[in-house]
């Protein structure tokens, strides 16, 4: 399956970047589908082919933010069983999203671990490495702590 169906933008996009996250398989542990599903995604209908967090404007550092999950979703119907259909750009379905406010706290509960990578485009080409490979890491240095 591609990776590279959606692409992660803001207004700017100062920053670009990648993710990489490992969803928790612990019994109490919710995970999107179930999320999409409580919240009324009818999932006989709309089948999600990738899924996006976004902090919508947080204008304040002193208030939560508006935050919303993302199930960008094809429709069952133009795909049936065939999963790799789904997600195939090449086929030019149309994309249906479905919103879900969540609170980032929410969202970090979803993952056993999650790491998000990027540069200051400004700076750089936001496909240069280093900053994900442990081969290149020099030093690590832990700010703020005792």
């Amino acid at each position: 399956m591609r990776h590279d169906i959606i692409v992660a933008h803001t207004q700017y996009s100062d920053r670009l970047g990648t993710v990489a996250a490992e969803h928790h398989f612990g019994n109490d542990e919710r995970t999107f589908e179930e999320i999409f599903r409580e919240a009324g995604l009818d999932f006989s209908v709309y089948r999600p082919i990738a899924y996006s967090f976004s902090i919508v404007e947080n204008r304040t550092r002193h208030q939560e933010p508006d935050c919303d999950l993302i199930a960008h979703c094809v429709l069952n119907s133009e795909v049936g069983e065939d999963v790799e259909a789904a997600a195939d750009p090449g086929l030019g379905l149309p994309i249906h999203r479905a919103y879900v406010s969540i609170t980032p706290m929410e969202f970090a509960k979803l993952f056993k671990r999650l790491r998000i990578t990027f540069v200051d485009k400004s700076k750089g080409d936001p496909t240069y490495g280093a900053t994900s490979h442990s081969e290149n890491i020099q030093d690590e240095i832990f700010l703020g702590e005792e």
